[in-house]
Parts: C-alpha cells; sequence; structure tokens
C-alpha cells in the first residue's frame, strides 16, 4: 500500500531542493557541476519518502523522485526554451549546448533534443528516488542502534 504522505512530502522535498538550486544565482556559473546537483533531487525525495513510509518498499521513492523529477523535467524545458539563468538549469543549458554542439542532430532537432534532455533527467531523478528511497529505511534503523 501506498502512503501518500510520504510521497507528497518526498515530492515536496525534492521541488523544494530544486527552487534552492534555481534560484541560488552563482550556480549557473557552474555548468559541469549541474548534473550532480540535479541528481541529488532523487536522493533528496527518495530519503525522505523512505523514511517517513510505512511499509519499508521502494516504490515511495521512485513515486516521489517520479514528482520531483517531473518539475526537474518541466523546468528543463522552460528554461531552454526561454534560455534565461535560472541557477542550476541555466548552468545544465550551458552545459548542453558546449558539450552537445559538435553533432549536427542537435541542430537540426532542437526540440526533440531538449525533451530528451528532460525526459532523461526525469528518469534518472526518478530512478535515485527509488533506490534511495529503498535504502532510507535500513539507514534510519542502523542511526536509531548507535
Amino acid at each position: 500500500m501506498t502512503d501518500r504522505g510520504a510521497v507528497l512530502a518526498g515530492g515536496g522535498a525534492g521541488v523544494g531542493y530544486l527552487a534552492v538550486l534555481a534560484f541560488t544565482p552563482t550556480l549557473h556559473e557552474l555548468p559541469a557541476a549541474s548534473l550532480p546537483l540535479l541528481f541529488g533531487t532523487g536522493v533528496v525525495a527518495g530519503v525522505v519518502a523512505g523514511t517517513l513510509a510505512e511499509d519499508r518498499t521502494d516504490h515511495h521513492g521512485l513515486l516521489a523522485g517520479s514528482l520531483a523529477g517531473a518539475v526537474a523535467g518541466a523546468a528543463i524545458v522552460l528554461v531552454f526554451f526561454a534560455n534565461e539563468p535560472y541557477g542550476v538549469f541555466n548552468g545544465l543549458n550551458r552545459l548542453a549546448a558546449t558539450e552537445l554542439s559538435r553533432f549536427d542532430i542537435v541542430f537540426r532537432y532542437p526540440d526533440a533534443t531538449t525533451g530528451f534532455i528532460a525526459g532523461s533527467c526525469w528518469t534518472i531523478i526518478a530512478s535515485i528516488g527509488a533506490y534511495t528511497g529503498g535504502i532510507a529505511p535500513r539507514l534510519r534503523g542502523e542511526l536509531i542502534r548507535e
């Protein structure tokens, strides 16, 4: 059974983490750090959901990570199309522009490339959320015993 409160709390924590990343002004200067910071959203969402869930399964982290990943994907699409400097998303935009510029297909299909990047980030964030949501209860139990 799914603990909706845990999923919503994990998704909310992930979205809050994204908001901090989006509105931290110096992060747009660090394109190389944008991916690890963005994927940390899955860690935050999964750990919160997995810790708060009553039944200790990893699907809570998956659902919370999917919620936060959907918001991240939407933010990526908005920032890429608006070309506005919003924290870590602008760093990701700059990283994609510099690293993917050597492939001609990126210039032929920019909308598909943006969708692929957003969908990939969503999938990776949800997967990381599932993993951390599954191990969070075990970590909590080990920390309580100490």
